[in-house]
């Protein structure tokens, strides 16, 4: 329950009676540190758990109040000692009072208080604490007619189940004093469907808690039993939360399983998993023992090569900000993110921490039943992270949020992160890594992740209202690094013109290159690359279509394969979908040149299921084998229109085959053809419409480079209405860059105002609006 404030007399913490409240509040606290280890009280629904509870609270049974996890709430009022009495001023009389103005006071439904709600026999509970040494009247014969009441329909009044002259005793005094405390808080006497509802919230709690008591002794036993690791720390475990319910109760305040399980942990006391919970805290330490096998290898330029390790500068501080705090990692495709996630996870649990790690290229699940299949526990994921205790923070990790490229994947993963986020006072952080352009078109993730970055020297401006590190291309140092280790790379490097050295600051152009020079490619024959395109279609040239005329066979073998994931939507398939319609020599031949690999499972392949050796590996190939590089504009825009809901999975292949087109030839022509194309067709999703500008506006160098966007605005329907569809997405692209620090105007701006002066001059209707709010921005940056 949410703390309350402080008050300067400490409440009624010292009132008579006092310590007893505290062990009553106790032992509810230890009832919310078991969760489901704990019997459900008071004939709970099976299943029910206090989850939180609170003492001296503004309700007026007010001694301790527990919020059960069916939205229940036990009000407890706690008497040391108690005789059966129907004067009006006895402590009998007093705690009965107190329920009757309970219930007058939640069914007033006042907001300002999460219990004032009219109360329900199913899930609420009225009841009186009080030890064995209390009048047997109160703690024998009443709970023997309060059941019997709750036993029978046909029933409304302790009198009508009494059966003994001493059970008729009792029931007259009951209702004498409850009748009379109605009459008092409603200024009438209560029906007998009133009072029936009222005796069944009714319970009394014999609790006996003194040192030595049953109850004392019972809390010991279950805590040796199912939360501690060294059993003889329990007496200690008891104190410490006896102090604790002593300061809440001075504070009026109230706390939850994670703030208890925190407070033991601080306190020394080794905790762990209750009975139901541990097999699934092994089988998910287990589960990431076994994804952290090749850890290593996601740190190195070359995975088998120890030596090319690559020690980045944002590692110190990333790593700090990600025990502190939940964050994502952004960065651009290829820009190290998983190598930075790995080593998180590894340096984590060698420090001790708990740690759940989740490669989502390697999750091809799409609903909870699944996740928790492949994760081999019984139990819900949050459910299980909020029943592992620890003194320490534990870890979430998920790299790749990229990969899932479902979108039934895609909202399993948001709902479980939104969850672990909600848990309160939980020690679990979430660190997840994202490409820049899916955290740009997945706002979820932006809502969810809102904050200020923790590291202001490594944050992308676009995303200045999200708690994230963004990685930066590796810098001279880093690759210089490497480069000592490495002549051949290292020359090349040195002697590399602006834009290759601007390509190679990308750890996996870097990798690509490396590998080339690696198997004997000459750095000549490399040096003249200029763009990623160039790259990675060298790479597929050495590595693919080698001039021993089975290139035909490894596209093929790669196009199936390519396929096969698109239809499942996942980036891994099982080899024995595949393995009857393509040549396996092909196969064998694309994992020996590293295109494809066998997953990893505890260090050892598992040759059953493959994937691309990283995931833009498998962008290029279906920018290259399904979208044609972008060369027949109409087959890719059918394509796309047959199967809509693969715009998102595919995107990053849309933008590599655009980037392809508009590389090759003059003027771009390629590339504004399947612009148009992509931007007349009204049936695609947005995403696929937005690609096309979006890589005109980073390709753009010169005013002579939009061309055919004026021609083609100055033409004939319908290729004029396709490029003024063009334009608005230009814009609206402009404006994303300029959210991330890129300026409208200047010398590296690109020939932006240009751009407006000639769409001006053109005049056209459908442009005016979105032209004068980029000019007004123009301005306003002066």
């Amino acid at each position: 329950m949410p703390k309350k404030k402080k008050t300067s007399s400490g409440g009624k913490a010292e009132a008579s009676g006092g310590n007893y409240e505290t062990l009553v509040a106790t032992w509810y606290a230890h009832a919310a540190l078991l969760g489901g280890g704990a019997h459900p009280p008071f004939d709970l629904d099976a299943g029910t758990q206090i989850v939180s509870f609170a003492c001296q609270s503004e309700a007026p049974v007010d001694d301790v109040n527990a919020v059960t996890s069916h939205a229940g709430i036990i009000f407890v009022q706690a008497k040391r000692s108690v005789a059966m009495s129907s004067a009006a001023t006895s402590s009998f009389a007093g705690a009965l009072d107190q329920f009757v103005r309970q219930i007058k006071a939640s069914a007033a439904a006042d907001s300002k208080h999460a219990w004032s709600r009219p109360l329900d026999s199913s899930r609420d509970r009225l009841v009186l604490a009080t030890p064995s040494t209390s009048s047997s009247k109160v703690i024998v014969t009443l709970p023997e007619l309060l059941r019997r009441v709750r036993d029978r329909s046909d029933v409304r009044t302790l009198k009508q189940v009494a059966v003994s002259q001493s059970e008729r005793d009792v029931a007259k005094t009951v209702e004498t004093n409850l009748k009379r405390s109605w009459k008092a808080a409603y200024r009438k006497s209560p029906t007998d469907k009133e009072l029936n509802a009222l005796l069944r919230l009714i319970w009394v709690h014999q609790l006996d808690l003194e040192s030595g008591g049953r109850d004392r002794k019972f809390i010991l036993e279950q805590f040796r039993a199912n939360l501690l690791e060294d059993a003889t720390q329990a007496s200690l475990a008891v104190s410490e939360l006896f102090k604790l319910a002593a300061r809440l109760r001075a504070e009026r305040s109230g706390a939850d399983r994670s703030t208890l399980l925190q407070l033991l942990a601080r306190a020394g006391i080794r905790l762990t998993a209750l009975p139901d919970f541990r097999g699934d805290v092994a089988a998910l330490r287990r589960w990431t023992a076994a994804r952290l096998e090749p850890a290593p290898s996601f740190t190195r330029l070359l995975a088998d090569d120890p030596k090319l390790t690559i020690e980045r500068a944002a590692w110190p501080e990333f790593r700090d900000a990600a025990t502190s705090q939940s964050l994502l990692l952004v960065g651009e495709p290829g820009a190290g993110k998983s190598g930075l996630m790995y080593r998180l996870a590894a340096t984590a649990i060698a420090a001790q921490q708990d740690v759940v790690f989740l490669p989502v290229d390697l999750l091809n699940v799409d609903t909870f039943s699944g996740l928790h299949a492949e994760l081999g526990i019984s139990h819900g994921l949050v459910e299980v992270l909020d029943n592992w205790p620890g003194s320490k923070p534990g870890l979430l990790i998920l790299d790749a949020l990229d990969a899932a490229r479902k979108p039934e994947t895609q909202k399993l993963l948001r709902e479980v992160v939104g969850a672990v986020l909600r848990l309160p006072g939980s020690r679990w952080r979430v660190i997840a890594s994202v490409r820049k352009y899916d955290l740009r078109q997945g706002t979820e993730w932006s809502m969810m992740f809102r904050g200020q970055p923790p590291i202001p020297a490594q944050a992308d401006r676009e995303f200045s209202r999200v708690c994230h590190v963004s990685v930066g291309r590796l810098a001279d140092h880093e690759i210089l690094q490497i480069a000592e280790l490495f002549p051949a790379l290292g020359a090349l490097y040195s002697a590399a013109s602006p834009k290759l050295r601007d390509l190679l600051q990308n750890i996996f152009n870097l990798h690509l290159l490396a590998d080339l020079l690696r198997a004997g490619v000459a750095g000549s024959d490399l040096s003249a690359i200029t763009t990623q395109s160039e790259l990675l279609d060298s790479y597929w040239r050495h590595r693919i279509r080698r001039a021993d005329g089975k290139h035909d066979s490894r596209e093929a073998t790669l196009t199936t394969v390519v396929n096969a994931m698109i239809d499942a939507q996942v980036l891994r398939v099982l080899r024995a979908d595949v393995r009857t319609e393509v040549d396996t020599d092909a196969l064998v031949d694309l994992e020996r040149n590293g295109i494809l690999r066998a997953e990893d499972q505890g260090g050892q392949p598992d040759e059953s299921v493959l994937l691309f050796n990283h995931h833009v590996l498998f962008d290029y190939a279906v920018a290259r084998l399904v979208f044609g590089r972008g060369r027949d504009a109409v087959r890719l825009v059918a394509l796309l229109r047959a199967r809509r809901e693969l715009s998102l999975m595919l995107s990053p292949s849309l933008v590599l085959a655009l980037s392809d087109a508009w590389n090759t030839g003059d003027g771009h022509a390629l590339f504004w053809n399947l612009a148009f194309a992509l931007g007349q067709e009204t049936g695609l999703p947005g995403v696929a419409l937005l690609v096309a500008p979006m890589v005109a506006v980073e390709q753009t160098r010169d005013l002579g480079d939009l061309q055919p966007i004026f021609d083609a605005l100055n033409g004939p329907e319908p290729r004029k209405s396709a490029a003024e569809q063009v334009v608005q997405n230009m814009i609206g692209a402009l404006f994303v860059r300029k959210n991330a620090g890129v300026p409208l105007l200047g010398p590296d701006a690109g020939p932006w105002m240009q751009f407006a002066e000639r769409l001006a001059a053109i005049g056209s209707d459908r442009l005016m609006l979105a032209l004068r709010a980029l000019i007004a921005t123009a301005v306003e940056a002066l």
